[in-house]
C-alpha cells in the first residue's frame, strides 16, 4: 500500500512518514543519507469493528506534528485525532473525534471527492494542546492529556455551533492549521481568507473583504 509523508533532511533531524491504516512512522537522517525504511513504527488501535468501504480512505494520516517538548506526536486522519508518546509506540495515548456529526454523510463526501480531503493539525507551544480543522468552517483545539476540547466557527466567535443542515462539503471547511512556534496564536484558512486568532491578545480591527488576513481573539 503507498504512503505519503513528511520528511526533514537536513543534519540531526527526524522526519515523520504517514501511512495508511492509522499508523505513522519515524525516521532519523543524518547528513543527506537515504533512509530505506523506518525507524520506529507508531501504531494505531484495532479495530474489530466491521470494515466498510470508506475504512481504509478514512484511515489514512493526512498530517502529522510534534509537540514544542518533542515527546508526543499528533496526527490527524480523515476523523479523528490522535496523540502518541514517542517512547510508546504500541498505540496513542489518546484521540478524539473531530466530526462525529458526519459520520452518516460518508457517501455524499466520497461523490464530491471531499472525502479525500487533507485536513492539516498544528501543535502549540504554550501547552499540551493541539488545533485542527473540520467542515462547516469550523476548527478545535484539544488537550490531550485533559480531553478539554474547544470548537469554534469562523466570524462567530460566541463559542461552538452544532452544523445546521449539511454545508457546503467543497467550500466550508478549514484545511489548513498553524499555530505560531513562540506564542499562543494560531492561523487557519477557509476558503475565502486565513484568519489569526489569538487568547491573550486584543483583535485587530478585521479586514472588511474575504480573501485578506483577519484577527480575532477568542
Amino acid at each position: 500500500m503507498g504512503s505519503s509523508g513528511i520528511n526533514a533532511e537536513y543534519m540531526g533531524s527526524s522526519g515523520i512518514n504517514a501511512e495508511y491504516m492509522g499508523s505513522s512512522g519515524i525516521n532519523a537522517e543524518y547528513m543527506g543519507a537515504v533512509v530505506q525504511s523506518c525507524t520506529k513504527t507508531f501504531k494505531g488501535p484495532r479495530d474489530n469493528a466491521e470494515k466498510s468501504f470508506f475504512s481504509e480512505i478514512v484511515a489514512s494520516m493526512a498530517d502529522q506534528d510534534f509537540s514544542h517538548c518533542g515527546n508526543y506526536i499528533v496526527a490527524r486522519d480523515f476523523t479523528t485525532l490522535k496523540v502518541w508518546d514517542v517512547r510508546k509506540s504500541e498505540a496513542p495515548i489518546n484521540e478524539v473525534q473531530v466530526h462525529p456529526e458526519i459520520e452518516d454523510k460518508m457517501c455524499d463526501l466520497y461523490e464530491c471527492d471531499c472525502i479525500f480531503d487533507k485536513f492539516q493539525c498544528s501543535c502549540s507551544s504554550q501547552a499540551p494542546v493541539a488545533v485542527t480543522g473540520t467542515y462547516g468552517n469550523s476548527f478545535m483545539t484539544w488537550n490531550w492529556n485533559t480531553g478539554e476540547q474547544e470548537r469554534y466557527t469562523v466570524r462567530n466567535l460566541k463559542g461552538p455551533q452544532p452544523l445546521k443542515g449539511q454545508p457546503n462539503f467543497r467550500t466550508e471547511k478549514v484545511l489548513h492549521t498553524a499555530w505560531d512556534p513562540s506564542n499562543d496564536n494560531m492561523a487557519v484558512s477557509t476558503f475565502t481568507g486565513v484568519h489569526i486568532y489569538s487568547k491573550h491578545k486584543e483583535p485587530e480591527k478585521a479586514a472588511a473583504q474575504d480573501g485578506a488576513i483577519q484577527r480575532h481573539s477568542l
